[in-house]
């Protein structure tokens, strides 16, 4: 082989091994979901689980601009039972997620204020709340329960949560946050139950209010790996090299 043959098939296979090399990943991208005026056509909300005799208790959900919001409007719920436990789901359907489209999740983050009203503080001063997701047909609900019984609005907050952190009702599956999983909507969980000790005696009514706002959720995708600048001038040179051996014989 003539020698300046053997330098260009020097240079290509150094060049491909290079390049071959590792690759950089993207800067983590993010998308954001968010609502702060919590128009009723938005939300959906169902009651999950009632615990009460003959599961009676009752709630509502709708958006609120009574000046008492942060800055209004926000959405105010109320849980009214006797005994027992109540649980709601609310999600939001004007946004979602699609994980085969947009790429797969990394983590999430939830962020939002959260306020008790008026309540029946003797019986029940608490309201617990989490962050959920609806995938597939399934609540998800994170595994973490957060009770609150501040007056006034204080901010929450959810970091760097993966789908492990997410159970669902039954507590036998989480979410997928894969390229593969279904299309996610997101959402928070609210629930009340008599306090800590049993049942109230005698049965009594129990009313609490609770209001949301600056509800914001932001999905963390999995970075996309790509070839860094000079990875790929070192493949456009080891091409070079191999293509001109393949042209030349050798002597």
């Amino acid at each position: 082989m003539r020698p300046y043959l053997r330098l260009w098939s020097v240079i290509g296979a150094m060049a491909l091994g290079l390049a071959a090399g590792p690759f950089a990943p993207t800067a983590s991208a993010a998308v954001v979901i968010s609502d702060a005026t919590f128009t009723d056509a938005d939300w959906a909300s169902t009651k999950e689980i009632d615990t009460t005799p003959g599961t009676v208790a009752t709630f509502t959900a709708a958006q609120s601009a009574g000046g008492l919001g942060n800055p209004d409007p926000y959405r105010l719920v109320t849980h009214s039972y006797v005994d027992g436990a109540i649980h709601i789901s609310h999600v939001f359907t004007a946004g979602s997620y699609d994980p085969a489209t947009q790429g797969a999740i990394s983590t999430l983050d939830y962020t939002y204020d959260l306020r008790r009203f008026s309540s029946d503080i003797g019986l029940a001063p608490l309201v617990g709340q989490r962050p959920s997701l609806f995938q597939g047909g399934t609540l998800f609900i994170m595994t973490t329960s957060f009770s609150f019984s501040h007056t006034g609005w204080a901010p929450f907050a959810a970091l760097g949560l993966t789908q492990l952190d997410f159970i669902d009702l039954t507590a036998s599956s989480s979410p997928d946050f894969s390229a593969a999983g279904a299309l996610i909507q997101f959402g928070y969980f609210t629930n009340n139950g008599d306090p800590i000790g049993g049942i109230v005696t005698p049965p009594s009514l129990v009313t609490t209010d609770s209001g949301i706002d600056n509800w914001i959720v932001t999905v963390n995708q999995v970075p996309v790996q790509i070839s860094e600048p000079g990875t790929l001038a070192l493949f456009g040179i080891g091409l070079a090299g191999l293509a001109s051996l393949r042209r030349r014989k050798p002597a």
